[in-house]
Formats: C-alpha cells, structure tokens, sequence
C-alpha cells in the first residue's frame, strides 16, 4: 500500500503550471488571501504543513490531490482531443460492450468510438446519396414541366390549325354542294351547315381520340359526309317535286325512282298521225244572198278524235310503266309526270272560198 505525502510534498517543484494551479485551489478554500496572485513552492509546502495538522486541512489535502489528478487527465484528453461523458447504459447493454471490447482486444471506449464512427459514415453517406437523389428528380420534373408547357402550346397551335382546316373544308363542300360560282360570300343557310359540320367533325374526332368510338382517323369526314349526302339528296328530290311533297304524306321519294320514272316516260312512243293533209268541206252549199255564217253546221274532226285517243293511251302506257308508289302519292305522281308527254295536236287554219269555209291543215 502505497504511504500518503504529508502535507505537499507531492507538488513537483519543475511544474510551474501545477503550482499555479496549486495557488488557485487554495484561494477559492480561504487558504490565500485573494491579494496575491501567485505562491512560491516553499510558501505552499509551508500551507500544506499547517493543514496537515487538523484533520478538516488533512480532508481538503486529500480533495485537492484528487482534483489535481482529474484537472490533469482532463488536460490530457484535451491534448489528445478528448473529452470525458458520463452517461449510464443498461445492465445488459453494458455486458454486451464489454464482451464485444474484450473480443476486439480494444477498450469499451475504444468500440463506442468505432460504433459511433461507424453509423455516421453510413449516415453521412446515406445523406450524400440522398441528396444526389433529389438533385436527379428536381432536373427531371423541370425537364417534364418545360416538355408539358412545350407540349400544351403544340397542341393549341394544332387546334387552331384543325379548327381553320375543317371550317375551311367544310365551307368548301357546303359550296361544292351547291354548285356555287362564287366562294367570297356564302348565305345565312351555308354558314348554318358549315357550323353544324365543323361541330359533328369535332365531336367525333374528340371520341376517337378518348377512345370512345370505333371509327378511324381517316373515316370522320366520309362519315359526316354520308350523312350530308343523303341529306342533299331528300333537298333536291324535294326541288324537284314540289307538288309531291305538297300532296304527299309520306314525303319525299328516292332520286333514283323519279329517274326511272322519268326514263320510262320519256321512251313512250308517240301514236303516228295517219290522216292525210286535205280539205274538208264544214259548210252546206248556199245562195248569193245568204250569210256566210249562216248555215255553218259543227263536225267534228279525225284529227280532233285522235288527239282525244292519244291523251287516254298515254294516261294509259304512263300508269303502266311507273314503278310502285304508296296509294296517296301514285296519282300526284302519274299527274305530275304526264305534263313531261308532249302530245301534239295539230293545228287548223279556216279558208273561207267561194263555194264555202273549207279546213287546211
């Protein structure tokens, strides 16, 4: 066991530092007078002789060494770069460091440096990595922003160019349609189609490209077409037969039906005329004091009868050769299409002779 210096006699007289330090301690215990600033060796040992000979001056010796030796270690560390914790782990934890500081021939100390370390390299890596991460991700989203706002005015320009094309397209056929020479002014009925096709166009190509409609791109104008075909082809054949449309409940007929009607009136044969040019005497002989009109006695023409009988044989071969009409429409039809038969009739001229009113063709 190792014997206590009486007194202190365990200052070392070549450190200055530790008799500084010395001199401090004892002023702050009311040893010194806080009048001096420093104490030589000799007068601390004298100090340390007087406390040595109480047992309150032999306790604050033993304080003061122990202090020293912690100011001293501390000072160490501090040279080294460390610096004493106190914490308190759990029972277990505390097993399991030293077990793992014993295998690893290092001190607890040594493995919670190494431990510490350790985690903060990963973590600081982790940061690194992350942080790399971010970076990537905020140049794609300005890349996709910048490539979104470059698409949406690509897509407006498009629009425009779409809408100006098919109103364009869409005047020109309403035009087309109706067989104007001019395309500088079109008429409150044009603008009003052109309108109604510009919108179906776009409706159907707005469902195509949702996926809402099973026609290809290609397929929107000849569908909107057929449709105003048909439409057109009901206007004309309503043109054309007013009194049809007039007197007919059902409506208008097929174009192609009023073309076949019309061939097969247009191929009837006329009845030849086979009464030959001659003079007819009308008038009964008279006398010179007679009136010429007086006496004049009606009869009745050859060629008078065969126009009579061409009329009811033409009414009779057109009733024949018209197709298949509903009933209320058949006979405004067979009406409106006899008017197409020329039926000529020829024409008389009255000679008045000396011998009566004779007849010339």
């Amino acid at each position: 066991m190792n014997q206590r210096s009486p007194g202190l006699t365990w200052l070392d007289r070549n450190d200055h530092k530790q008799q500084k330090w010395a001199h401090k301690y004892l002023q702050k215990k009311g040893e010194i007078d806080q009048k001096y600033d420093s104490s030589s060796l000799d007068e601390l040992l004298r100090i340390g002789e007087v406390l040595e000979s109480t047992r309150e001056g032999i306790l604050i010796l033993g304080r003061m060494r122990e202090t020293w030796r912690q100011a001293k270690c501390n000072a160490s560390d501090k040279d080294k770069g460390r610096k004493t914790y106190a914490f308190k782990l759990n029972i277990e934890v505390k097993k399991d460091l030293t077990w793992l500081a014993k295998k690893k021939n290092v001190t607890a100390a040594a493995l919670l440096s190494r431990l510490i370390s350790g985690e903060l390299d990963a973590h600081v890596r982790f940061e690194t990595e992350l942080n790399e991460e971010k970076k990537t991700h905020k140049e794609l989203l300005r890349n996709s922003r910048n490539n979104t706002a470059q698409h949406r005015e690509t897509n407006r320009i498009l629009r425009e160019l779409l809408d100006v094309s098919i109103a364009r397209l869409c005047r020109s056929e309403i035009l087309l349609e109706d067989a104007a020479l001019s395309t500088e002014s079109i008429t409150e009925d044009q603008q009003r189609r052109i309108d109604k096709r510009c919108k179906q166009i776009m409706v159907d190509a707005e469902a195509v490209v949702k996926g809402q409609s099973a026609l290809l791109p290609g397929e929107l104008f000849h569908h909107v077409r057929s449709g105003s075909d048909s439409t057109q082809a009901l206007k004309e054949a309503a043109t054309e037969s007013p009194s049809c449309s007039n007197n007919s409940p059902v409506g208008n007929q097929s174009s192609s039906t009023e073309d076949t009607f019309r061939i097969d009136s247009e191929r009837l044969p006329l009845p030849e005329d086979h009464s030959e040019p001659s003079l007819v005497p009308v008038a009964e002989p008279h006398g010179p004091g007679t009136n010429n009109h007086t006496g004049l006695r009606t009869k009745e023409l050859p060629e008078e009868k065969n126009s009579v009988s061409l009329e009811k044989n033409a009414t009779g071969l057109e009733s024949r050769s018209a197709p298949q009409r509903l009933p209320d429409s058949a006979t405004t039809d067979v009406a409106s299409r006899s008017s197409k038969i020329t039926l000529q009739r020829k024409k008389h001229s009255v000679i008045r002779g000396p011998q009566g009113i004779l007849e010339k063709d």
